[in-house]
C-alpha cells in the first residue's frame, strides 16, 4: 500500500502502474487472509500465501511489462519466496522468545509453592491498585491471614507435609477470590489479599468469607491423611485506613484476632 500510495504521489496520479500496484496489493491481502486465518500459523499455510502473493505479482508484471523478461520472473519470484521464508522464521523466533519472557515474568511474580503472587509482585500490585483507586475515586480493600498453629503441623507431620499444605491453601484462595482480588503470599504462612473497589464492610464479609472455606476444607497430606485448618483474619480498606498505614494496621487486626482467640476476622481501626 505504502508503494502504491508513492507511485501515485511521484506520477501524479493514476497510472498503469500505480493502478497495477494498488490492485496487486489488495489481491495479495486476499489471498492471504484466505490462508492466514488461525492463531495457530504453520509453515505450508505462510507459504502458501506467499506463493500466492508471488503469482498475483507476476500476473500484475505481465499487465504493465509485455512481455517480462524471464530474467525479472525468476528474480521476482525468488525474492518473494526467499523474503516469505525469512520472515516466517523471524516471526517464529519472536513469538518464542515472547513466550520466553512470559514465563520469566510469571516465575518472577508468583510464589513457586502455591502460585499466588509472590511478596515482590504483591508491592507491586500495591501501588497499582492505590494509583486506581485514587484515579477513580473507589475504596480498596486488604484482607491479611495467618494459618493458625502452623508450627504444629511442621512439628507433627513434618514440613514437606506442611509445603504440601500451603500450596493446597494457596489454591484454595485463588479458587474463593474474585476478578479483582489479587492473593499473595507474604512469606511463611501469612498471606495477603488485596481488593479493587471494596470498602470496609466488603473486605470484611471476603474475609469471612474466606475463614469459612479454609475451617470447612479438608487438607490432604502427601500420605493421603487429611487434616483441618482454622485461619486468623485481618481485615481493612483505604481511604478510611490511609494507604501508606493500611498494611501495618491490617496487621495489627491479624494479630489481634490472633490474640482473641484465633480462627476469627478483626477489623482493621484506624
Amino acid at each position: 500500500m505504502i508503494i502504491s500510495l508513492y507511485r501515485i504521489y511521484i506520477t501524479g496520479g493514476w497510472t498503469d502502474v500505480s493502478l497495477t500496484a494498488t490492485v496487486n496489493c489488495f489481491m495479495t491481502l486476499g489471498i492471504s487472509l484466505i490462508f492466514i486465518r488461525e492463531k495457530s500459523l504453520t509453515l505450508r499455510k505462510w507459504m502458501s500465501a506467499v506463493l500466492g502473493g508471488a503469482v498475483v505479482s507476476l500476473l500484475s508484471t505481465f499487465y504493465v511489462v509485455n512481455p517480462p523478461g524471464n530474467e525479472s520472473m525468476i528474480i521476482i519470484t525468488t525474492v518473494k519466496l526467499l523474503g516469505g521464508l525469512f520472515t516466517y522464521f523471524m516471526m517464529s523466533h519472536i513469538k518464542k522468545t515472547e513466550r520466553a519472557v512470559h514465563l520469566l515474568e510469571e516465575a518472577a511474580n508468583r510464589d513457586h509453592l502455591t502460585g499466588l503472587y509472590s511478596p515482590r509482585a504483591f508491592d507491586t500490585l500495591f501501588e497499582e491498585v492505590f494509583h486506581t483507586s485514587k484515579t477513580t475515586k473507589q475504596p480498596f480493600g486488604l484482607v491479611m491471614l495467618d494459618i493458625d498453629h502452623f508450627k504444629n503441623i511442621n512439628d507433627t507431620y513434618g514440613h514437606l507435609n506442611g509445603d504440601t499444605v500451603l500450596s493446597q491453601l494457596g489454591m484454595l484462595l485463588t479458587r474463593e477470590s474474585t476478578t479483582r482480588a489479587y492473593p499473595s503470599r507474604k512469606g511463611g504462612e501469612e498471606f495477603a489479599i488485596l481488593i479493587g473497589n471494596c470498602d470496609s464492610q466488603k473486605a470484611a464479609s471476603f474475609a469471612e468469607k474466606i475463614r469459612k472455606a479454609v475451617e470447612n476444607e479438608r487438607f490432604l497430606l502427601n500420605d493421603g491423611t487429611s487434616i483441618s485448618l482454622t485461619v486468623s483474619i485481618g481485615a481493612g480498606s483505604s481511604p478510611v485506613i490511609a494507604s501508606r498505614h493500611l498494611l501495618e494496621k491490617t496487621d495489627e487486626a491479624l494479630y489481634e484476632a490472633k490474640r482473641s482467640g484465633r480462627n476469627q476476622v478483626k477489623l482493621a481501626k484506624p
